[in-house]
């Protein structure tokens, strides 16, 4: 009895480490506890998988503020496989609609599926496993360009934290980024001389959304450190009273801070290098994203 015994514990502890690595999730469904099971036989199937929904859930808008998760808000991604031959008349745990996730369970988010492109409709070649000997997960997929174990968005949210910036000349060219998305908003008001201008009503409007990546926002985040700009005056420009400038405004919120610092732009005045620093970054994203 006492060896029978011994032995028994030893493949549960096997089979627990085992059961880990070969975890599936499948659509409605939270991702299931780990299953005992010695060595594993499973057969593959070639094939494609179709993205069919992704989306905001409950729990993957939690994992923000979960305690050691991402940092940032996921999205549910299911999918359907296609297999490339006939399948056998058992596969039947191969059909209907599955889930994705990273391969440590936390959901992608904005900027993950952007960088992959994922999005219904998206198809992927992949490879379905079906369990055939033991107490393994009984379904396995793997999809080709999509890398699992990819968590730069969680790198960039502990470098960055939450921030929005937005960066205003004269109220006629804006550009407003916010990493929670990694998105861009610009928007350009286009006149023959903006500065003369009476209203804006008179100038197109042009506003463009798009994607940033997260190392030029922690680019972004380095330069504003760099340069000290919570310690920068709220106003820079001496000048005389009635004196005309045009504005150009940068405001910054990171972390729960806000700072707004304006340079009254003059003929006459030199831009302060610290500002100076921190607009020409902002610059650099408009050079990057729009040739101008």
């Amino acid at each position: 009895m006492g060896p029978r015994i011994r032995t028994w514990l030893l493949i549960t502890i096997v089979g627990g480490g085992l059961s880990v690595a070969c975890g599936v999730h499948h659509a409605g469904s939270d991702p299931p506890a780990g299953r005992l099971g010695g060595p594993c036989r499973y057969d593959t199937f070639a094939g494609t998988a179709v993205i069919t929904r992704v989306e905001r859930t409950a729990a993957s808008t939690a994992q923000a503020e979960a305690a050691g998760g991402p940092g940032y808000a996921g999205y549910a991604v299911y999918f359907r496989f296609e297999a490339a031959g006939e399948l056998p008349v058992d596969a039947a745990p191969l059909a209907g609609e599955h889930f994705w996730q990273l391969r440590n369970s936390w959901y992608p988010g904005q900027c993950y599926l952007d960088k992959y492109d994922l999005r219904p409709d998206r198809r992927f070649p992949a490879a379905a496993r079906l369990l055939r000997q033991g107490a393994c997960t009984p379904v396995l997929f793997e999809l080709a360009g999509l890398d699992a174990a990819d968590y730069f968005e969680s790198r960039a949210a502990g470098v960055t934290g939450t921030i929005r910036i937005v960066y205003d000349v004269g109220g006629l060219n804006t550009l407003v980024i916010e990493d929670q998305f990694c998105r861009y908003t610009h928007a350009v008001y286009k006149g023959t001389n903006p500065v003369a201008a009476g209203t804006l009503a008179d100038y197109e409007k042009t506003t463009t959304t798009g994607t940033i990546t997260p190392a030029v926002i922690a680019h972004l985040i380095r330069v504003f450190r760099e340069n000290e700009f919570w310690r920068l005056p709220a106003e820079l420009g001496d000048l005389a009273p009635g004196e005309r400038y045009y504005a150009h405004r940068i405001t910054i919120t990171l972390g729960g801070h806000r700072k707004t610092v304006t340079f009254k732009s003059n003929p006459r005045l030199t831009t302060p290098p610290a500002f100076r620093a921190v607009e020409e970054g902002l610059r650099q994203v408009i050079r990057d994203q729009f040739g101008y």
